[in-house]
């Protein structure tokens, strides 16, 4: 995992958003690796069939809140309205894929959102706390 996701993860206490999480960041892996060897192997090919069949659903319960972390970062990066996740998520096959430009620039666009996400449900999560004592 990410070091900086890994750190804001230990300060929340969501099952479904760690579930989701360690799913992407298994996504993310796979395709660095294909990437860096230039060739899927027949397991990556299962592995990535699998993993983007479970993400699927699993980030469409995510993706509205996710939203505007998306937006917000679009302005900075200068991005159309490119949803990172969805880019990664609609390949159904890397072996096409593999080198593409756009699919590995949008794995640090989806992670900035994850840590943007993740820094404003602990400020909230601590305002609440703090409003509580």
């Amino acid at each position: 995992m990410n070091p900086v996701t890994a750190s804001l993860t230990a300060r929340i206490e969501d099952r479904e958003l760690h579930e989701f999480i360690r799913l992407w960041d298994e996504l993310e892996e796979l395709v660095i690796d294909i990437s860096r060897n230039g060739r899927m192997k027949p397991s990556q090919r299962a592995a990535h069939r699998s993993l983007r069949n479970t993400l699927i659903p699993v980030y469409s319960r995510w993706e509205v809140q996710l939203a505007p972390y998306r937006r917000e970062l679009k302005i900075v990066n200068m991005q159309g309205d490119i949803d990172p996740f969805r880019q990664i998520l609609e390949v159904s096959n890397l072996d096409d894929k593999i080198n593409s430009r756009s699919t590995l620039e949008a794995l640090p666009h989806a992670r900035q959102v994850i840590n943007h996400f993740l820094l404003d449900r602990i400020e909230k999560e601590s305002g609440s706390a703090d409003e509580r004592s």
